[in-house]
């Protein structure tokens, strides 16, 4: 068999061999195609998943216990936590907060549940048990100026933080504790300061808790500082 195309004569098997690659073609375009459409399907899905999964992960919940000695600065911290406007006045007894969210430097949201604000004063230090249960973060503060300033305030404050210590071994919880020497901006200079801070880890270098206390993250703040507050969140939240 053969065909005269344009006055050139063209052999059956050359007909046969021609009909069989472009059928091998169109296969070939078709298989491609699917693909093709088998992959964008693939990605949208894989799109459409992630953002579920980036609408409906929740934020990390956790509790948090402020304890620490007699105007300290705990109700200022809260307050600063929730970024809301603390005037001053009364000492504080117990205060209910709800639950708030707070947000660190690279974005992420932290959900922080609904728990109590409790006074300085020594008859309080019964609640500490119970906060501490409660938390995944314990914070204990106390009055730099006052520590220096004041042997019987020194007495106190390593008292409590031993008390605290205590209470975090027998909890057996996997939690983070961190100490805060408040009212920095009341130093008459840094080096005073610097010299608090020293006098401090000196005074309970040699007792029993102060592996624990020194081990954990401890610092100087100013809780009316807006950046020293975003730090804390940061590096300790």
């Amino acid at each position: 068999m053969s065909i005269t195309i344009f006055g050139i004569t063209v052999a059956g098997p050359l007909i046969a061999h021609g009909l069989r690659m472009a059928a091998y073609e169109i296969q070939n375009a078709l298989r491609e195609r699917e693909r093709r459409i088998e992959n964008e399907k693939k990605e949208k899905s894989q799109k459409t998943v992630q953002k579920t999964n980036s609408a409906t992960v929740s934020p990390k919940q956790i509790s948090i216990a402020v304890l620490g000695m007699p105007s300290a600065g705990k109700t200022t911290l809260h307050c600063s936590l929730q970024k809301k406007e603390y005037t001053g006045g009364l000492q504080t007894l117990i205060d209910q907060y709800s639950s708030y969210s707070i947000k660190k430097s690279n974005g992420t949201t932290i959900s922080i549940r609904e728990g109590i604000d409790i006074g300085g004063a020594s008859n309080f230090v019964f609640r500490y048990k119970e906060l501490i249960n409660k938390s995944e973060k314990i914070l204990f503060l106390f009055d730099i100026k006052k520590y220096e300033e004041s042997k019987s305030y020194r007495g106190e404050t390593n008292s409590r933080l031993q008390h605290v210590v205590e209470l975090i071994r027998d909890s057996k919880k996997q939690l983070s504790f961190m100490t805060l020497l408040t009212h920095k901006d009341e130093m008459p200079s840094y080096d005073d300061l610097q010299s608090a801070f020293t006098k401090f880890r000196t005074e309970i270098s040699s007792k029993n808790y102060s592996e624990i206390v020194l081990k954990y993250q401890c610092a100087t703040i100013d809780l009316t500082n807006k950046k020293e507050i975003q730090q804390l969140i940061d590096k300790f939240l």
